[in-house]
């Protein structure tokens, strides 16, 4: 990776010889930072989103907040080298919370998570699926907004969104060559590939009563991660179907997927990200 320092730093540290440098531009492939250098108060920005808090040698550490893009994920609390890692609130697409503790940028120990049709699962987590705990349903939705955590809302401004364009343009100019791509042997659910993990989670779907009743029906899309270890990690709902108990019972059968076989590159396993549509429709009219 090449890195790219400013003409603030390069005088700071030849000239000046100064232990705190404000005003600092840093960038490198895919990123840009802008704040006090080597440690103070600054911003991160890449492709998808930004940081901005307490920052050592252009990474995040300590008290932060962050957001994407769409602000579809929002942020607040502790980072360790860069990465969520400590306490913290993340507010999630289609009215999905997280509030708890973290590790290498997952939910990861004890913690809550809010699920979007009233109720919420309290007790230990791995890889941001719930482990051990119980559930707590709430009679009203009145009642179930009222125990949502409280995460403060970060301006996406004319520069951040400008700067995080800037950046997604170069990211697309500098993808990895379509020959590079065909060297990653895509991860494998039960000896098998994508399909059959479409196949076994319609297999365990469950239509929710009330949305039957209601007719609802809809597409809801999950993104999650196949990790190294073939893991399925931080599963959550990125596009509802504008119905809670269809969000949530799509999202409850992919928590409780099996492990996969990681994908490999060179030899190597590698993490891969899917974007994975669930579908809900009656049939028959019922």
């Amino acid at each position: 990776m090449r890195i790219y320092f400013s003409i603030a730093v390069l005088l700071a540290a030849f000239c000046l010889n100064a232990q705190e440098v404000r005003d600092t531009v840093i960038y490198g492939d895919g990123w840009r930072y802008e704040g006090q250098w080597p440690e103070g108060e600054g911003c991160r920005y890449t492709s998808a989103g930004f940081v901005r808090g307490h920052f050592v040698e252009g990474k995040a550490e300590g008290m932060c907040t962050s957001t994407s893009y769409e602000k579809d994920n929002r942020y607040f609390g502790n980072y360790r080298e860069g990465k969520r890692d400590g306490y913290g609130r993340l507010a999630r697409p289609c009215g999905f919370f997280y509030e708890g503790e973290f590790k290498n940028g997952y939910p990861e120990g004890l913690g809550t998570m809010y699920f979007s049709d009233k109720f919420i699962f309290k007790g230990k987590f791995h890889l941001g699926k719930p482990q051990e705990g119980s559930y707590y349903y709430f009679d009203t939705r009145a009642d179930y907004v009222g125990h949502l955590p409280e995460v403060p809302e970060m301006e996406v401004g004319k520069y951040e969104k400008k700067m995080m364009k800037t950046l997604r343009k170069k990211k697309k100019s500098d993808s990895v060559p379509e020959k590079e791509k065909n060297k990653i042997v895509p991860p494998t659910f039960l000896d098998g590939d994508a399909n059959l993990f479409s196949k076994w989670v319609n297999g365990n779907l469950n239509y929710p009563p009330s949305a039957k009743a209601t007719k609802r029906e809809g597409k809801v899309t999950i993104k999650f991660t196949v990790t190294e270890t073939g893991e399925l990690a931080d599963p959550y709902v990125i596009h509802g179907s504008g119905t809670p108990s269809l969000d949530c019972e799509a999202l409850r059968v992919v928590l409780q997927s099996p492990d996969w076989s990681p994908g490999m590159m060179d030899g190597e396993p590698v993490s891969v990200t899917y974007t994975f549509p669930t579908f809900f429709m009656l049939k028959g009219g019922n």
